[in-house]
C-alpha cells in the first residue's frame, strides 16, 4: 500500500470513530406532548457542536500534518534567499493638528521668600478661564492645596498653612469678585491664617497680592474674613486696597524719577555721524547683582549715542501683550540687532520687548511691579547698566549694598559692593554688634559722586577676634550730611549666625 494510501485510511479511520462518539438528542416520554407545538430543536446541542466541531479540527490538522509529510518528501530543497524588492510605502497625507499653547495647563502664580518680595514661577495646574473671578479662585486652590514636595526650593508657600487641619480634617472657604481694577477676596477659614509673628504674616499678604493682581485688570485687592469687613492676620490688620507696590516692601518709585533724561560722555563729534551699534543682555537674581534684584545691560559695541531716557509705564495687561504689570522703558539712540520679544518670567523681570524705530532703539522691561531702580554708565567698553530691586532693607534712595546679603554668616573678613550716589561720592560704614556696639567702621569713596547716575564702591571687612555672645552683627552703610553731619541714606544689613 503506498504511503498515500495509508494516509488516507489512517485520516478516515480517525474521523470515523469522531462520528461514533456523538450523542443523539432524543427527547424523554414524559416531556413530550401532542397538544403542545413541537419545538424546533438542532440536531446537536451546544456541547455536542462543539466536540464535532474539535474533532473536525483535529482531523484537517491531522490531514494538513500528513500532506505537509508527504509534500517535504516531494519538494527538493530550498536554496539560499534571494533579495526581494523593497516596496514604497505611501505617501503620508497631513492632517491638520490644533495649534499648541505652550502655556497650556499651566498657572503662574508666587511664592514668599525670606526678607524679599515674592517671586513667581508656573505651575502645573487648570485655569478656569471662564471669567476673572474663575481665574483668581483657580490661582488661590492651587497654592492653598498644592503638597509641600511641589513648592519649589528655596521658596514659601504660606497659603499652603492657611486654617490648619483639625483631627486630621482641613476646611477652607473661598469667595471672589472683581470690580473694576479691583478683586474682592473673602477667606473662610474655621482654624485661623495658620501664621505666626510679623515675618510671616508678611509673607502670606504678600503672596496673596501678588497672586490675585497677577489677574489681567486687577490692580489691587481687598482681604476680608468671613462676616467681617477686613482681615487680621495674626497681628496684622488688613482693612484697604492693596496693591504691589504696597506690600513689596520697597519705598515706592519717586516722582521725580518718573521720565529721566540721562547724558552719555561724548567726544567730538558728539553724536558721532554713524548710528551706533548696541546689544544687550540682563542677569536675574545671580552676580553681579544680589538675590531680588536684575541687571539690564547695553553695550555700545560702536558710535557714540549722546544720551538716552528711562521712563516708568503701567502695563495694560488686557491691551499688551506683554505680561507683568509695569513696563520700564529705554529709549537711546542706537541700533540693536536682536529686535523681538523674549520671555524670561524670572522675577521681576518678565520680558523684554526691542524695537528699532528709525535710528533709534526702544528697550521695554516687562516687570512684575515698579520697584525701585539704579543707573550706572560702565567704561571700556562704554555699558548702560540699569539694576532694579533687591533686599529692600538693602536699598535706600541713595545707598544700594549687593553683597553681603540680608542673613549671610558673620565671617571675621568680608567684602561689600553696591553702589552710591552721594555727596563727593563718599561712603561710611559701621558694623555693630549684638548689643549695639561699634566693632568696626570705616570709610571708602565710590567711582562718582554728587551726580544723577549711581557709581561703584567695594571695600573689605576685617572683624577683631568677637567677644563671647555677641551672636549677630549689624552693617550699617551711609554718608553724612554735608550740613550738620547726620546719617543720610543709611541701609543695615543683617548678618545672622547658623
Amino acid at each position: 500500500m503506498s504511503d498515500e494510501r495509508r494516509d488516507d485510511e489512517i485520516l478516515g479511520r480517525a474521523l470515523g470513530r469522531a462520528i461514533e462518539t456523538l450523542h443523539v438528542n432524543e427527547t424523554p416520554y414524559e416531556r413530550s406532548r401532542m397538544a403542545s407545538p413541537a419545538e424546533r430543536r438542532a440536531l446537536f446541542g451546544l456541547p455536542q457542536v462543539a466536540a464535532t466541531i474539535a474533532v473536525v479540527v483535529l482531523a484537517v490538522a491531522l490531514g494538513a500534518w500528513f500532506n505537509s509529510v508527504r509534500e517535504a518528501r516531494e519538494v527538493p530543497a530550498v536554496g539560499s534567499p534571494t533579495a526581494v524588492p523593497a516596496t514604497t510605502a505611501p505617501a503620508a497625507v497631513a492632517t491638520p493638528v490644533a495649534s499648541i499653547d505652550p502655556n497650556r495647563d499651566r498657572i503662574w502664580v508666587y511664592f514668599a521668600r525670606d526678607s524679599l518680595p515674592p517671586v513667581g514661577v508656573y505651575l502645573q495646574g487648570i485655569l478656569d478661564d471662564s471669567s476673572s473671578e474663575g481665574r483668581t479662585t483657580s490661582r488661590l486652590s492651587l497654592l492653598m492645596g498644592l503638597q509641600p514636595s511641589r513648592v519649589p526650593a528655596g521658596l514659601l508657600n504660606p497659603l499652603g498653612s492657611v486654617s490648619p487641619a483639625v483631627n486630621g480634617s482641613r476646611q477652607t472657604g473661598l469667595g471672589v469678585h472683581t470690580s473694576g481694577d479691583t478683586a474682592y477676596v473673602e477667606f473662610n477659614l474655621p482654624t485661623g491664617w495658620g501664621v505666626s509673628g510679623s515675618a510671616q504674616s508678611q509673607a502670606l499678604l504678600q503672596q496673596i497680592v501678588y497672586t490675585v493682581t497677577e489677574e489681567p485688570g486687577i490692580d489691587s485687592v481687598v482681604i476680608t474674613e468671613r462676616g467681617q469687613r477686613n482681615a487680621v492676620i495674626d497681628q496684622l490688620v488688613v482693612d484697604k486696597p492693596l496693591s504691589r507696590e504696597d506690600v513689596s516692601g520697597y519705598s515706592r518709585v519717586s516722582p521725580q524719577l518718573i521720565g529721566e533724561t540721562w547724558p552719555l560722555t561724548c567726544t567730538t563729534p558728539c553724536p558721532s555721524p554713524s548710528t551706533a551699534k548696541l546689544s544687550n543682555t540682563f542677569f536675574v537674581d545671580k552676580v553681579p547683582v544680589s538675590a531680588g534684584a536684575m541687571r539690564f545691560m547695553i553695550l555700545v559695541e560702536s558710535g557714540q549715542p549722546s544720551e538716552f531716557y528711562v521712563s516708568p509705564l503701567k502695563n495694560d495687561q488686557t491691551r499688551s501683550q506683554l505680561p507683568g504689570k509695569s513696563v520700564l522703558q529705554i529709549d537711546i539712540a542706537g541700533t540693536d540687532s536682536k529686535t523681538g520679544t523674549e520671555l524670561v518670567n524670572s522675577s521681576p523681570l518678565r520680558a523684554i520687548r526691542t524695537s528699532v524705530r528709525g535710528a533709534r532703539t526702544v528697550y521695554e522691561l516687562a516687570l512684575d511691579d515698579l520697584r525701585p531702580w539704579r543707573v550706572a554708565i560702565l567704561p571700556n567698553p562704554e555699558r548702560i547698566v540699569i539694576d532694579l530691586g533687591g533686599y529692600p532693607a538693602s536699598i535706600s534712595d541713595t545707598i544700594a549694598v549687593y553683597s553681603p546679603g540680608q542673613g549671610d554668616p558673620p565671617l571675621r573678613r568680608f567684602s561689600v559692593n553696591g553702589l552710591a550716589r552721594t555727596f563727593e561720592a563718599a561712603v561710611l560704614w559701621r558694623v555693630r554688634d549684638g548689643q549695639n556696639r561699634i566693632v568696626a567702621s570705616g570709610s571708602t569713596t565710590a567711582s562718582i559722586g554728587t551726580s544723577q547716575q549711581w557709581g561703584t564702591f567695594q571695600f573689605d571687612v576685617q572683624l577683631p577676634a568677637p567677644p563671647p555672645g555677641t551672636g549677630d552683627l549689624f552693617l550699617e552703610v551711609y554718608w553724612a550730611s554735608p550740613k550738620d553731619g547726620s546719617d543720610q541714606g543709611l541701609v543695615r544689613v543683617h548678618l545672622k549666625v547658623g
